[in-house]
């Protein structure tokens, strides 16, 4: 009769005919074995092992009790087979480790009976169960109150902490509110599901803009075979602040007035530059005039600033196009070689402080103050003043009520390394590409094969006062509004974020005498 038949039917195990009663008038216990070790195995799954109690006695031996020491301990106890044993008779019953988390266990099963001499016996159970772990770190948040606008940013950790491998299902987010953005980063992990080895992690994140003062909610779930914890949800909430509201004026002008004066390094234009200035001048020319335009441009190349034409000091549309292109060109090619050649900051500021009466006005007429200026730098080397970039930013503004009426823009080598065609090579215009940056003016490749398109971009820089309102105040981008002569403009404007301004596109711009309104939430402090 097998083990496990016994078992079943209740039925003492007869062992008379291997063994002799140790005392024919006492009962005699023996358990085996005396120590259970259950090894490992993942939690969630069973083991079982199986117990013998034997009577070695002469008389009948009573079992009176089976138990745990420790009732909490993950381990059952199978039914006795017979509670009383006669002399020479054993019964068999199983013990089963039932883990249902990570654990180390350890525990001991008593079993008592009426032995006169050993009425308890104790048996040591052990088991080792593993299984993944989730965690998420951090749980609940709250990012609080933060200005309209502000950005908040919230990694969270995912982590394996068990000791098993976890397998991450699903990671999913909640929310009925537009300000709240969550990223799992497939890009960087891969597609889901994601296997995670014990101690390993992988880092998802929820960025907070509010953009109003409604409070917004959210909710991260994470599924998992994390066999306790299968599903793990974190919350989220915030709300927003308006800290300023404001609304900016402009008169829209009937014509934009530009001044645009070029310094040219004349050993850039000779080792290769021609195509760029002045010869490749025609599309700028045609584009202030397409922008409506009252420009005067001029370009100077030697140290004292004097534009050397053989004639005017300055072109403007009372011009035809063909003598334009040719005094630019006299402009640019009857200068000289001074020791200023890169230095071109300076021979700008000896070009504006020579627009004056007298000997010291070789180019008067050329600058007004009503006028944008517009400055564009031409080289294949870094600019080499001895006072940095900064120093003369201050000092052009300084030229105008309004800073913003004066904008630096350069054809300068690229950023940060510059670059090799088309001829010989240019290195990167630093302090040139600074000022533009500092300004909002424009700063393009001096290799370039196809200079026409820069030359274009340049004029529409120049001319954008039509077209570019710069704002007061940095605002919220998602609370602009737009109003031209009191009626609200949905389209054909988008917001440049460098200079705080609105930009309309060429078949947008309010015409001349118009007023555009621009009303918007003011970007507050940002906390950090």
């Amino acid at each position: 009769m097998s083990l496990l038949l016994l078992v079943l039917c209740g039925c003492p195990w007869d062992i008379s005919g291997t063994e002799d009663p140790v005392d024919e008038g006492e009962p005699d216990i023996e358990v085996d074995p005396l120590g259970v070790d259950f090894g490992v195995l993942d939690a969630g799954t069973v083991q079982t092992a199986l117990l013998a109690a034997s009577n070695l006695g002469g008389a009948d031996l009573h079992l009176l009790d089976v138990s745990l020491e420790d009732p909490t301990a993950p381990f059952v106890i199978g039914p006795i087979g017979s509670a009383v044993l006669p002399p020479l008779q054993r019964t068999v019953f199983t013990i089963t480790y039932v883990p249902e988390s990570r654990s180390v266990d350890s525990a001991r099963l008593r079993i008592d009976s009426d032995d006169p001499f050993e009425p308890t016996v104790s048996v040591a159970l052990v088991g080792e169960a593993i299984a993944p772990e989730l965690e998420v770190r951090p749980g609940d948040h709250d990012f609080g109150t933060l200005p309209v606008g502000c950005e908040a940013s919230l990694p969270i950790t995912l982590s394996n902490t068990g000791t098993a491998d976890l397998r991450i299902d699903a990671v999913s987010y909640d929310t009925d509110s537009s300000d709240l953005f969550f990223d799992a980063d497939e890009a960087l992990y891969g597609e889901l599901p994601w296997t995670l080895p014990p101690g390993a992690s992988v880092q998802v994140g929820v960025e907070y803009v509010p953009r109003d003062e409604v409070q917004d909610f959210g909710e991260l779930t994470v599924a998992s075979s994390d066999p306790v914890s299968p599903e793990v949800v974190a919350r989220h909430s915030g709300s927003g602040e308006v800290q300023g509201l404001a609304s900016d004026v402009f008169e829209q002008p009937l014509v934009v007035q530009a001044d645009v004066l070029f310094a040219v390094d004349r050993t850039t234009y000779v080792n290769g530059a021609k195509e760029l200035v002045p010869s490749r001048l025609a599309g700028f020319l045609a584009e202030l005039s397409r922008q409506g335009a009252d420009y005067h441009v001029a370009a100077v190349t030697t140290d004292n600033g004097c534009v050397y034409s053989g004639g005017p000091t300055f072109i403007d549309d009372g011009y035809g196009e063909e003598e334009q292109l040719a005094i630019l060109t006299e402009m640019v090619e009857l200068g000289g070689f001074g020791s200023h050649a890169e230095s071109l900051f300076t021979v700008l500021e000896a070009a504006l402080e020579n627009d004056g009466d007298g000997d010291a006005g070789c180019n008067k007429g050329f600058f007004r103050d009503e006028a944008a200026l517009h400055l564009v730098a031409v080289s294949d080397e870094p600019e080499q003043s001895d006072d940095g970039y900064r120093h003369f930013v201050r000092l052009f503004q300084r030229l105008k009520d309004d800073p913003a009426d004066v904008v630096l823009h350069a054809i300068s080598g690229d950023y940060p390394t510059g670059c090799v065609a088309p001829h010989d090579g240019a290195d990167f215009g630093s302090g040139y590409w600074e000022a533009t940056l500092a300004t909002g003016g424009a700063f393009l490749s001096i290799c370039t094969l196809d200079a026409e398109p820069h030359m274009e971009t340049l004029a529409r820089a120049t001319a954008r006062s039509l077209h570019t309102f710069h704002l007061g105040q940095t605002p919220v981008p998602e609370t602009l509004s737009v109003e031209v002569d009191g009626m609200p403009v949905t389209e054909g404007w988008s917001f440049n974020a460098t200079d705080d301004s609105v930009e309309f596109g060429s078949d947008a711009i309010p015409a001349g005498g118009v007023m555009v309104e621009v009303s918007y939430v003011v970007l507050g402090e940002c906390p950090g």
